[in-house]
């Protein structure tokens, strides 16, 4: 399997096609599951990128966390995606785990698949993992045992531990064996350095080794850090989403009206806001201010091009539909519909600009109407 065929398989978890009745959804800068605490359906939590949260209870269905650490000490019966600075996973999660996370430690029992984006991650001897390891990332150590194949991309990589099938990688600097691991299938690598492999090292199949010629080696890093970006995008509009779901829907359809004056509302704010921030502080005298200007000026557009997914959703969704709809559905597909777009070659980026332009419009527009009591 390629990684393009990852990325996909990646895509289509991040995208749940119904919220149910029975769905939590949390947020807050600090949330927590107790043990005695039992989620019968699917768990939504957000406590924004410098937050905490932990799950010590059981969730039925499957859990989407977000935050600065994400914690799991009780059991997961579904999915579990992460997005976070930090993750651990100490319990049995019994379906497949996708992270993008800067740290990953896993310490329990995954009965699925683990996918991972990180800068490292551990697999502590206490795990096993029943599927298949996709790693792409900086370091990989992994002690635990392994039914299924170990691919993926990353500097350097370190397996102790038992693996039921192939290990295919691109390794940037180091691929070790330790003297625990055992390896069923063949050992695929390509590496521009050589296997380091302890004596006690146990390999059923073959081991070849692909020379990695630097205009070919990232190749797999290069989709990945494409990736990223839509990653990125996805996190902050599902934060948004989980914060303001209803306050967002009502906003746009408040404003569902002149999206020309509103375009041509976020342009002057684009274009003129950071000039005006300029002059004020080389006149000295409007130092202050003009500092307050360039920080507003930065969150208007930070703020909107957050909001453009959810704005590009909303109005496809009435494109479609006939009504404006703020949901995780319509919000993923105005996501993947922005990063197609801005792939395209000079009318990409424009188009980008555009529905940026006039999400913060509407920004401007509804500040206005609060502050005139309208």
């Amino acid at each position: 399997m390629k990684l393009y065929n990852y990325i996909f398989i990646l895509i289509l978890i991040f995208l749940p096609y119904s919220v149910l009745a029975e769905t939590v959804v949390r947020t807050g800068n600090a949330i927590s599951v107790e043990k005695s605490q039992s989620i019968k359906g699917d768990y939504y939590v957000s406590v924004g990128p410098l937050g905490n949260t932990s799950m010590s209870g059981e969730v039925l269905g499957d859990m989407y966390a977000l935050g600065g650490s994400v914690t799991v000490n009780g059991v997961v019966n579904e999915d579990l995606v992460i997005l976070s600075g930090v993750s651990q996973i100490h319990a049995t999660v019994k379906d497949d785990v996708r992270i993008l996370s800067g740290e990953v430690v896993i310490a329990n029992d995954i009965e699925g698949d683990l996918f991972v984006i990180a800068s490292n991650l551990k697999v502590l001897s206490s795990a096993h993992i029943g599927g298949n390891i996709y790693f792409f990332g900086r370091s990989g150590i992994i002690e635990g045992k392994v039914d299924g194949a170990i691919h993926g991309t990353s500097q350097n990589l370190t397996i102790n531990g038992s693996v039921g099938k192939d290990v295919d990688v691109n390794i940037h600097k180091q691929l070790t064996l330790g003297s625990q691991a055992s390896i069923v299938g063949n050992v695929t690598y390509a590496s521009n350095s050589t296997l380091v492999r302890a004596p006690e090292v146990t390999i059923e199949g073959d081991v070849q080794k692909r020379q990695l010629f630097v205009n070919n080696q990232n190749k797999d890093s290069k989709m990945v850090i494409n990736l990223v970006p839509f990653l990125i995008t996805l996190f902050t509009s599902l934060t948004l989403y989980l914060l303001f779901s209803r306050n967002l829907l009502n906003l746009l359809k408040r404003t569902d009206n002149h999206h020309i004056t509103k375009t041509l509302i976020g342009f002057a704010v684009i274009i003129f806001m950071p000039l005006a921030a300029i002059f004020l502080i080389l006149t000295v005298l409007g130092f202050l201010v003009g500092l307050m200007t360039a920080g507003l000026a930065a969150i208007l557009l930070a703020t909107g091009y957050a909001l453009s997914s959810i704005v590009s959703g909303a109005y496809l969704a009435k494109f479609f539909t006939g009504k404006i709809q703020v949901t995780l559905l319509w919000l993923f597909v105005g996501t993947a519909v922005l990063q197609l777009i801005i792939i395209l070659p000079i009318i990409g980026p424009a188009l980008i600009l555009l529905i940026t332009a006039f999400s913060v419009g509407i920004i401007v527009t509804r500040l206005y109407q609060l502050l005139s009591n309208k």
